[in-house]
This record gives C-alpha cells, sequence and structure tokens, in this order.
C-alpha cells in the first residue's frame, strides 16, 4: 500500500512540474527524454502517481538538477512509496519464480567469505539465462547510494570485458543512472552497476 499523502503526492507532482516549466519543456518532451508516455508524467504531476526512485532519479537527471530538489531524503522516499514487502522477503521472490509459468529452479549458494550474504541461483527449464538473487542478512537499514534492504542486487553475465563495457554506456547513453564504473573487485571478477528504473540495483558483469 502506498503510504504517501495525498497531499505529499500534490506538492512532489508540482515541484516536478515547476522544475519541468523551469527548464523549458512540455510534458510530451520530457517524457521522450525519460521514456515515459506523457499521460505518466502528467500523472506524476498531478499527484495521481508517484515515480519510483529509479525514474525520479531520471527525472531528475533530464532536468539537470538534484532529487533533493523534489525529496529531502532517498532513503525516506523509497519507504514512503513502497509497494510490497519482497524487499524484505527474497523467499517470496523465490516462491513466485517456482510456482509461475517460467519453470524456475532455484539453488541456494554457501557463501564462506563472511560477506553474511544469502545468494540462489535461478535457473530455467529452457536453459539460456542464469540469475542470481542475493540479500545481506546482516542489512537492516538503507545504506548509502543504495535504497533498498533484504534484496540487495541483480547480476547480469554481459560475456565479455568489452560488453560489460559497451553496455554499460548503452544504459548510460538511455538516462540509466551508474551506480558504479566498470572495474575489477576485489574477488576479481569484471563488473559495472545501474539503478534499474524501480531503483533496484543491477550488477553487469563478465
Amino acid at each position: 500500500m502506498n503510504i504517501m499523502t495525498l497531499e505529499e503526492r500534490k506538492e512532489l507532482g508540482n515541484r516536478l512540474k515547476q522544475a519541468r516549466k523551469e527548464k523549458g519543456l512540455s510534458q510530451e518532451e520530457l517524457a521522450n527524454l525519460i521514456g515515459l508516455k506523457v499521460g505518466t508524467v502528467s500523472k506524476y504531476e498531478q499527484g495521481d502517481r508517484t515515480p519510483g526512485i529509479g525514474k525520479l532519479q531520471l527525472i531528475a537527471n533530464a532536468l539537470d538538477c538534484d532529487t533533493s530538489r523534489f525529496v529531502a531524503s532517498g532513503d525516506e522516499y523509497v519507504r514512503m512509496t513502497q509497494t510490497t514487502d519482497y524487499g524484505n522477503n527474497l523467499d517470496a521472490y523465490l516462491n513466485w519464480l517456482k510456482f509461475s509459468h517460467f519453470g524456475c529452479n532455484p539453488c541456494q549458494i554457501e557463501n564462506d567469505d563472511g560477506s553474511k550474504s544469502s545468494s540462489y541461483l535461478i535457473s530455467f527449464d529452457g536453459g539460456g539465462a542464469l540469475i542470481e538473487m542475493m540479500r545481506k542478512t546482516d542489512v537492516t537499514s538503507p545504506a548509502d547510494k543504495i535504497p533498498h534492504i533484504g534484496l540487495a542486487h541483480f547480476s547480469v553475465s554481459a560475456g565479455s570485458k568489452e560488453a560489460v563495457l559497451e553496455l554499460t554506456e548503452r544504459l548510460r547513453h538511455n538516462g540509466f543512472v551508474v551506480a558504479s564504473e566498470p572495474r575489477t573487485t576485489g574477488d576479481g571478477f569484471f563488473e559495472s552497476a545501474i539503478f534499474d528504473p524501480d531503483g533496484n540495483l543491477v550488477e553487469i558483469t563478465i
């Protein structure tokens, strides 16, 4: 359930509208910049809908401002607009995948590096995609720059270092927020990370 009050949604909408007008953009022009329908932008400004933290960041980027112009705290905004408890319940994701039509086969991974994390590798009956789902079991409140607790991130294998670099730049060009630049991590993986439109951290690795 959305716990933002009507007054809070209206205030957010007014701030979005004012920033857009100061930038000299129409609703249609802003919608085209961030890849949304003009009706969605209109509903944001009217307070009928609230953008997720990822979409709010895309709007701020398009308007050359910071999200702090619209909300006082990104972490608080995530709490106020949270619509499900899936972020704190990895088992809910697994149960949905397992009993959906995707033919999901979860396999738990034991992490022995002292990171206090719990991971599953998700394979599918038809082969192809392999998804890692991980949560940090010792995290009880949002960390800086990562607006979620419970579910830590999604990880996608691009296939090569060159593919990681190319995909990261393509996503950046398309308006996605790059959370961490391509680099070799301490555990030896070459990877980057971006925020998806809903604010989830997506890791791009070899």
